[in-house]
């Protein structure tokens, strides 16, 4: 809901232009690490979007599919194929025209480089091929299932892709137990202080009835009764 079009529009329309106070430096090192296009304008909507655009893909790259589906029917698969899916996903790389070329080709680089390091984990004859059985050994144990982003075994580097992902679905995961037990342990205060409240209520109260009881009753003048028989 938060990354749909409509919301992500609305956001866009309540932010200010930043922008216009930060220096061009670091304006154009961030439009550049999200992914700002050169030839349009480095505004903080475009910015904005780029790095939605960005996270929007990487989420995608998640979607997890059988070893079978990324064959779609073939024997196996080779690099150019697989870096042709890769490249699909949102239409990172552009678009290939006739000759074979992406439109990005900064993209198509990055990857291919990918891809490399697939099929020099995966692929044990360097055949140049993946079969169904080799593609198998990056599937998940508990679904057998797998994802374009699963597939890169990363470049050895604490930094890399795989890693960097999975620290944030770490940090996903624990603010969601730190949100429960915080809302619990709120509701489980809040109890105590209700009960509390209750008791010294009826303590109160109870107080407040015995020093109404202890109050002597008024005396009637004796003078004015005398007065009163006369």
């Amino acid at each position: 809901m938060v990354f749909s079009k409509t919301t992500w529009n609305a956001i866009l329309a309540l932010l200010p232009d930043v922008f216009a106070l930060l220096p061009d430096i670091l304006v154009s090192r961030g439009c550049k690490a999200a992914g700002v296009s050169l030839d349009s304008q480095c505004t903080l909507e475009s910015f904005l979007t780029a790095a939605r655009e960005k996270a929007m893909h990487k989420f995608t790259l998640q979607s997890r599919v059988r070893p079978s589906d990324l064959l779609k029917d073939a024997a196996s698969i080779d690099e150019k194929t697989l870096t042709n899916q890769f490249c699909n996903v949102r239409s990172v790389c552009g678009k290939e025209n006739i000759y074979g070329y992406w439109s990005n080709a900064d993209a198509h680089k990055s990857w291919s480089e990918v891809v490399g390091r697939v099929f020099g984990e995966y692929d044990a004859n360097r055949d140049g091929q993946l079969t169904l059985e080799e593609i198998e050994r990056a599937a998940g144990s508990t679904d057998g299932k797998l994802s374009l982003a699963s597939l890169d075994p990363g470049t050895g580097s604490v930094f890399s892709v795989g890693n960097l992902w999975n620290g944030f679905i770490a940090s996903l995961v624990l603010f969601f137990i730190y949100s429960i037990v915080l809302q619990v342990a709120l509701q489980t205060q809040q109890t105590y202080d209700s009960d509390e409240l209750s008791a010294l209520e009826k303590k109160f109260i109870a107080e407040a009835a015995s020093a109404a009881d202890a109050v002597p009753a008024p005396r009637t003048s004796s003078k004015k009764g005398k007065d009163k028989k006369e």
